[in-house]
């Protein structure tokens, strides 16, 4: 099962407090959908990658990045190839 959510959106916290503004917010709101026992593969794209990868490893889930997610490597530097960035620690 893949479940695929959009939360963001123009709305901020002043007007709805409650909805997930940042990646790794957001990421959480959806893993709180899912049963318990089952298990997720957290997977960010572009800019956000690394954030949402980080909420995930440190919520104990699998994480997955290759080149065709994000170019750069958490400091910024660029990621020469996928085993380059998937090596690499997340904090």
């Amino acid at each position: 099962m893949a479940i695929k959510a959009c939360l963001n959106g123009a709305r901020g916290r002043q007007e709805h407090p409650a909805i997930p503004q940042t990646p790794p917010e957001q990421a959480r709101a959806i893993a709180q959908l899912i049963p318990g026992g089952v298990p997720q593969l957290w997977h960010g794209y572009g800019e956000r990658t690394w954030a949402v990868l980080s909420a995930g490893a440190a919520a104990g889930h699998d994480v997955r990045v290759g080149l065709e997610d994000v170019l750069v490597l958490p400091h910024g530097g660029v990621a020469a190839s996928t085993p380059n960035s998937s090596q690499r620690p997340l904090s």
